[in-house]
């Protein structure tokens, strides 16, 4: 099972170990990978991919080997298309099978996390992203840490910029 990790405290302490692992780093652990090389570790991207808090990655630590598994669940975790800066997100070729009324939608105040038809929408201002619903454990799981960030910072930005 591929190891998902949200904290840099985390990412380093396996990176200490100087095991070889593939694990999925969610936006804290995405920005602190960097650090690692002055650790001493060796790292690649395996596959990277936008949310609404953050980049996410599928990483290799010290020559690990990603497995079909690990891709398959990195791809649960990574949205199937959407919209940041303007531009469709959309490396896959996916079409949704119903119109994006996100387009012509009013940006929230708050980031919104909805079900629609299959899909998991997650928006915060003018960036959104759907995700084919699976419904695993790790993909909820994931998916709520991402939109409990984004709330975090939305909530914060508000009340210090009041």
């Amino acid at each position: 099972m591929t190891q998902i990790i949200a904290s840099p405290a985390d990412l380093f302490e396996l990176a200490r170990s100087r095991k070889s692992a593939v694990v999925i780093t969610l936006p804290h652990a995405y920005e602190a990978v960097q650090s690692l090389r002055k650790m001493g570790s060796q790292y690649q991207f395996l596959k990277s991919a936008p949310s609404i808090a953050g980049k996410i990655s599928l990483l290799s630590l010290e020559g690990g080997m990603e497995t079909d598994e690990d891709m398959e669940l990195f791809s649960t975790l990574s949205p199937a298309c959407g919209i940041k800066d303007g531009r469709i997100v959309n490396t896959t070729g996916h079409t949704l099978p119903f119109d994006d009324e996100e387009l012509d939608a009013t940006a929230p105040d708050l980031p919104i996390n909805e079900e629609l038809d299959g899909y998991s929408l997650q928006r915060a201002g003018n960036e959104w992203y759907y995700y084919e619903t699976v419904g695993t454990t790790e993909q909820d799981a994931v998916l709520a840490y991402l939109h409990g960030l984004a709330m975090l910072a939305a909530v914060i930005k508000k009340e210090v910029s009041e």
